[in-house]
C-alpha cells in the first residue's frame, strides 16, 4: 500500500527544517561558547564539530548516491523529470575531454591563428580555461626565482562578484603530500 504522498512531503519538509536547525545550533554553539575555554579545549571543541559536519556531509552524499539510484531508476522507466520552469532531471553521463598529444593541440593553434602564443592562455580570446601547469613540479624544474617571474599568486576571485574571497579554513592531508 504506497504511502501518503502529503505525509512524505511533509516528512522531508520536517527533516530538512530539522538538519538546518541542528547544523545551525551546533555551529553556533561552537561559536558562542568557544571563547569560554582554554584554548587546548576550544581546538578540541572546533575539531569535534568539524569532524561532526565531516559525518554529516557523508551521510548528505550517501542520501543523494542513494536518491540518484531511485530516480534513475524511475527516469528510466517513465522519461525526465521536471523539477521546475527551467530545471529537469534526465539521464545522462558525465563526459570531458582527454587530449591527445598536446603539442600537437599547440601546433594546431599556432598554425590557425599564424603562430599568434597570446591565445595560449585563459580569458577573452584566449583557448584555455584554465592553467595547465602543475605549479608544485614547475617550482622544482625552474627554480623559484624563475617560477616567481613567469607566475603571479592571486586570491580566488568570488565567482559572482569577481572580489578577492575572503579567508576561510583549509585542509592539508598528509596523506597526499608527495615525497621530496
Amino acid at each position: 500500500m504506497p504511502a501518503d504522498l502529503d505525509a512524505i512531503q511533509t516528512e522531508i519538509t520536517a527533516s530538512t527544517t530539522a538538519v538546518r536547525a541542528n547544523i545551525g545550533i551546533t555551529v553556533g554553539i561552537v561559536g558562542d561558547c568557544v571563547d569560554q575555554y582554554s584554548p587546548a579545549e576550544q581546538k578540541e571543541i572546533i575539531c569535534a564539530a568539524w569532524n561532526w559536519l565531516g559525518i554529516v556531509q557523508a551521510a548528505i552524499r550517501e542520501a543523494k548516491d542513494r536518491l540518484n539510484d531511485t530516480a534513475l531508476a524511475h527516469i528510466q522507466r517513465h522519461g525526465d523529470i521536471q523539477v521546475g520552469p527551467t530545471q529537469r532531471l534526465y539521464e545522462g553521463r558525465e563526459k570531458t575531454y582527454v587530449i591527445r598529444p598536446n603539442a600537437d593541440v599547440i601546433a594546431s593553434v599556432l598554425t590557425a591563428t599564424g603562430g599568434d602564443l597570446g591565445v595560449l592562455r585563459p580569458g577573452d580570446g584566449g583557448v584555455l580555461v584554465s592553467s595547465p601547469w602543475k605549479f608544485g613540479t614547475l617550482k622544482t624544474v625552474l627554480g623559484q626565482p624563475v617560477f616567481d617571474e613567469l607566475f603571479l599568486q592571486v586570491e580566488t576571485p568570488d565567482v559572482k562578484t569577481g572580489a578577492a574571497k575572503g579567508p576561510k579554513v583549509m585542509v592539508a592531508d598528509d596523506q597526499f603530500r608527495a615525497v621530496r
